[in-house]
């Protein structure tokens, strides 16, 4: 298999920005992880407070454990961040995922050539 198809594959699979390991650009790698565990840090901060909310209610008797009623309490749930801010954030995530997985491809197929 050639370098930049591993480099996209990783990139695509794995996690953002480790095809850049292929290609050594070590630096660009750890920027896009730094990215991308700070974002899910920011996401499972969010889950974790709903969570907290939901199942305190249910532990209490508040509410049923029906599954339709919890999807429908993670979504009316208040947040920590604003929706805005969520979006921001997985808009975020996808531009760096998809600009590691091309750009670490590009950069694999100018080395091989």
């Amino acid at each position: 298999m050639k370098t930049e198809h591993k480099a996209a594959i990783y990139s695509a699979i794995v996690f953002p920005g480790s095809g850049y390991f292929f290609t050594n650009q070590k630096i660009r790698g750890y920027l896009c992880l730094a990215t991308c565990v700070v974002i899910l840090f920011i996401l499972m901060r969010e889950a974790w407070f709903k969570a907290q909310i939901i199942s305190k209610k249910i532990v209490f008797g508040e509410i049923p454990f029906d599954l339709n009623l919890i999807r429908e309490l993670i979504l009316t749930t208040p947040s920590i961040y604003s929706d805005s801010m969520i979006s921001l954030v997985y808009g975020v995530l996808f531009l760096v995922w998809a600009s590691s997985l091309i750009d670490s491809y590009l950069i694999a197929k100018k080395e091989n050539s």
